[in-house]
C-alpha cells in the first residue's frame, strides 16, 4: 500500500467515524423522547406509530442466532437501545481500524494506549477464580524479593509454594487464592507477561505454572553434574575444613549425586601426600559420611595446632608474635626509620619499596574465624566503599599466568583467592580500621579481640635520626613585596615577627570568626585520595574563579614566596595593562637568576564561597602555568595543600571546604614545561 492509498483510507475512516458519531447523536434524542413519553396514558385506540429510523446502508441487521438467543432469555429489548448497541460495536470497530492506520504513517506518532472500560475486570483467570473473595481475616505473605525474570523460575515457584502453604487457607480456597496471589510476587518483565496474558484464559494453578515455566525457560539454573566436582582443588595454604566446606557445598546442590565419583573427586582435590590424602587412598570410603567423618579427625588436628600456636604467642613462650610475624604488618601505617646510609639529595627513594621487598606473613583469612567464604569476604568489600583498595591486573601475558588459577579480588588469572598476598593485606588492614567484624563468628571475634589487647604495639625510636648531610642548598621562587615588606624597616620588622596578627578596623564578629578557623582541625586521610593515580611525582594544579574569568592551570605552590599571574594570561581575561599598578619587584628564580615583574594587580579570587581579594605579581614570561598561587594567598587562606592527597583544604565559616587538584592537567604542564621550544599556553 502506497502512501497515497493509506492517506486516502485514513480520510475515509475519518469521515465514517463523523457519520456514525452524528447519527448516534440523533438516535441518543430520539432514545431520550422515548424514554420522556413512556410514562404517558396509553392510546385509546388502535396501537402506537412504530418508530423508525434510517440507518446507514453498512450496517447489518442482528444475527439470527443473536435474536433466538434474546427470545430463549424472554427479552424484548427497545429498538432504540438494540440499534444504540449495534452502533456503539460499530464505532469501536471504527475506531481500532483508525488507529491501525494511524500506526502505518511514516514518522506519526504512537497513539497512547488507553484503558478500557472493563479493564478492571481483564483478569487472567477463568470467572470461577476471577470471582472468588479473599476473607478477610486471611493474612497473605509479604514478599522481600520480587522476581523479575532474570533468576531459576523454578526455586521462586518452590518458594512461593512453600511460603503459601504456611498460612491457614481454607481448602476449597487454597487453589484460587494461590492463582490470584502469584503476580503479587513478579515485577518487571515477569509481571509484564502476566499482565499480557489474554484474559480468562488459566483455569487452574497447573496452567499458570506450566505456561510460566514456559515463558522464562531462558532463567533456569543449569543442572550441576557430579563430574563438575573435579574441577574443586584444594589450595596450597587452605585448610581441610575451608576445602570440606566448600566442596559440601557444591555437592548438595547436585541432583541424584553419585556417592563414589564425588568421593574420588574429593580425593582428587586434596593437596597430595597430605594426611587426609594418604589414609583416603589406604582405605577407601564407601559413602560420603566415612569420608566425613576422616576429614573431621584431620580437623581437630588443625585445630589443636592453631590453639597451641596462639596460646604460646600468648605466653610469650618460645614463638613470640614478634619472630612469628613482624609488627609491620600494620603496612599502611608503618613509622617511618630512617637507614642508617648516606644518600645524595638526588638519589630517588621509593618508600612503598619498603612494604614490597619485606617478607611480611599475613594470617590466612581462615585464621580468622568469619562466618562466610573467602569468596562472600571479596563480595563484602564491596559494601565498604572507597577505603578498599582494589588492585589492577597484572600486565604479564597470558603465556606467562597459570591459567588453572584464579583470584576473585584482582579479577584475574595467575593465583587463586586463598593465595593473594594483598587480599590478605586488605582485610588486616580493614579489620583494624573497625570494617568486616560483622562477618566475624563468635570464635573469631574472641580471637581478634584477644589479639588487639595481647600484641604489643609498633616499636618507635627515641632519638631523632640525624639528617643527611648536603652540599648544595636548592631555592625556589623568592621575591614579592607581601612578605619582604615594601621598605627596609619593614622587611626587618616583618623579620622580628612584630607585625600585627589582626588588621585594623575589625569587628569583634570578625575577630570570633578569625579565632574559630584557626582551631579548625585539617585532616587528610585514604579517602581523600580515592580518585588519586597512587604512584605519582605531580604538583598540586587547580582551577579557580579569578576576576571575571575561570582560570585553569593554577599551581598551589608553597615554596613560592608571591603570588604570579602572568601576563599572557591577564590579556586572555579581558584586561589591559593599563590597570596594572607599575610597582616592580624582583623575583628569584630555581638557580638565583633574577626576573623583575610587570606590576601589580589586585583581582578578587573564588574559592568555594570565600571570596578574598588578592594581589598577585605580574610577569611576562612563558610558562606551563597561567597562576602560581604562593604562601601569600595560602597563608591567608589558612589553607593546607597537600600534593600527595591532590587537593587543598580551608576552613571557612560553613566548615573545612576542599578543592580537588587536576591530576591530568598537572601532567600536561610538567610535559610543557619540559619542552625545549619556548612556548606559553
Amino acid at each position: 500500500m502506497t502512501i497515497a492509498e493509506m492517506k486516502a483510507a485514513y480520510e475515509k475512516a475519518q469521515a465514517e467515524l463523523a457519520q456514525e458519531r452524528a447519527s448516534n447523536e440523533t438516535l441518543q434524542k430520539e432514545l431520550e423522547s422515548v424514554k420522556s413519553n413512556k410514562h404517558q396514558s396509553r392510546y385509546k385506540g388502535g396501537k402506537p406509530k412504530k418508530l423508525t429510523f434510517e440507518m446507514p446502508d453498512d450496517f447489518e441487521d442482528m444475527t439470527d442466532e443473536e435474536e433466538t438467543r434474546e427470545e430463549e432469555n424472554g427479552e424484548s429489548p427497545d429498538p432504540v437501545t438494540q440499534r444504540l448497541n449495534k452502533m456503539d460495536a460499530r464505532m469501536t470497530k471504527h475506531y481500532s481500524r483508525l488507529m491501525k492506520l494511524m500506526t502505518k504513517f511514516p514518522g506519526a506518532p504512537t497513539p497512547v494506549e488507553t484503558e478500557p472500560t472493563d479493564g478492571y475486570a481483564a483478569s487472567p483467570f477463568c470467572e470461577a477464580i476471577a470471582r472468588v473473595t479473599v476473607p478477610h481475616t486471611l493474612r497473605l505473605p509479604t514478599w522481600t524479593t520480587l522476581y523479575d525474570g532474570t533468576s531459576d523460575p523454578y526455586r521462586h515457584v518452590n518458594f512461593y509454594k512453600q511460603r503459601m502453604w504456611q498460612i491457614g487457607i481454607p481448602y476449597d480456597l487454597v487453589e484460587p487464592i494461590m492463582c490470584k496471589s502469584f503476580g503479587g510476587t513478579l515485577d518487571g518483565a515477569a509481571l509484564e507477561w502476566l499482565t499480557n496474558v489474554p484474559p480468562g484464559s488459566i483455569s487452574c494453578l497447573s496452567e499458570l505454572i506450566n505456561a510460566f515455566y514456559q515463558q522464562f525457560a531462558s532463567s533456569r539454573q543449569l543442572e550441576k553434574q557430579t563430574s563438575d566436582l573435579y574441577r574443586l582443588v584444594q589450595g596450597p595454604t587452605e585448610s581441610v575444613r575451608d576445602y570440606f566446606n566448600r566442596f559440601n557445598c557444591e555437592k548438595i546442590g547436585i541432583k541424584n549425586c553419585d556417592v563414589r565419583t564425588a568421593i574420588e573427586a574429593f580425593k582428587r582435590g586434596l593437596i597430595p601426600n597430605s594426611e587426609l590424602y594418604r589414609e583416603i587412598t589406604k582405605y577407601p570410603c564407601a559413602t560420603f559420611e566415612e569420608v566425613r567423618s576422616r576429614a573431621t579427625a584431620q580437623m581437630r588436628i588443625e585445630d589443636d595446632e592453631v590453639i597451641r600456636t596462639a596460646s604460646q604467642r600468648s605466653t610469650g613462650g618460645s614463638s613470640d608474635r614478634r619472630s612469628y610475624t613482624p609488627r609491620n604488618n600494620n603496612w599502611r601505617h608503618q613509622p617511618y626509620v630512617r637507614q642508617n646510609q648516606v644518600q645524595s639529595v638526588n638519589q630517588y627513594y621509593d618508600t612503598n619499596n619498603v612494604y614490597r621487598n619485606e617478607r611480611v606473613e599475613h594470617p590466612n583469612i581462615s585464621d580468622y574465624g568469619f562466618n562466610v567464604d573467602i569468596g562472600g569476604v571479596v563480595n563484602a568489600l564491596q559494601n565498604v566503599g572507597g577505603t578498599v583498595r582494589w588492585p589492577r591486573k597484572s600486565d604479564r601475558p597470558d603465556s606467562m599466568k597459570n591459567m588453572s588459577k584464579w583470584c576473585d579480588f584482582h579479577r584475574d588469572n595467575g593465583h587463586t583467592t586463598e593465595e593473594c598476598i594483598s587480599l590478605k593485606k586488605e582485610v588486616a588492614y580493614l579489620l583494624k580500621q573497625g570494617h568486616l567484624k560483622e562477618l566475624l563468628s563468635d570464635k573469631g571475634k574472641e580471637t581478634f579481640s584477644k589479639e588487639q589487647t595481647t600484641l604489643p604495639g609498633p616499636t618507635i625510636s627515641s632519638e631523632r635520626p640525624d639528617p643527611p648531610p648536603f652540599n648544595k642548598v636548592v631555592n625556589v621562587i623568592s621575591g614579592g613585596l607581601d612578605i619582604c615588606g615594601l621598605t627596609s624597616s619593614a622587611a626587618k620588622k616583618i623579620n622580628r615577627g612584630e607585625s600585627e596578627t589582626m588588621e585594623e578596623g575589625q569587628t569583634e564578629d570578625e575577630v570570633a570568626l578569625h579565632k574559630s578557623l584557626t582551631v579548625m582541625a585539617i585532616t587528610f586521610d585514604d579517602s581523600d585520595s580515592v580518585d588519586t593515580q597512587r604512584e605519582h611525582h605531580d604538583g598540586l594544579v587547580i582551577s579557580l574563579t579569578i576576576g571575571n574569568a575561570l582560570i585553569k592551570r593554577i599551581l598551589v605552590d608553597n615554596g613560592s614566596s608571591a603570588n604570579v599571574l602572568f601576563l599572557e594570561a591577564l590579556q586572555e581575561m579581558g584586561l589591559e595593562e593599563k590597570n596594572i599598578v607599575r610597582r616592580s619587584t624582583v623575583l628569584v628564580g630555581f638557580s638565583g637568576e633574577a626576573l623583575r615583574t610587570v606590576g601589580e594587580i589586585l583581582l578578587p579570587t573564588y574559592a568555594e564561597g570565600v571570596n578574598m581579594m588578592t594581589k598577585f605579581n605580574v610577569v611576562d614570561c612563558p610558562s606551563a602555568y597561567n597562576v602560581i598561587l604562593g604562601r601569600p594567598w595560602i597563608h591567608k587562606m589558612k589553607a593546607v595543600p597537600s600534593t600527595y592527597h591532590q587537593s587543598i583544604k580551608f576552613p571557612t565559616k560553613w566548615g573545612v571546604m576542599k578543592i580537588k587538584g587536576q591530576q591530568r592537567d598537572a601532567k600536561k604542564c610538567y610535559e610543557t614545561a619540559l619542552k625545549p621550544s619556548k612556548s606559553s599556553i
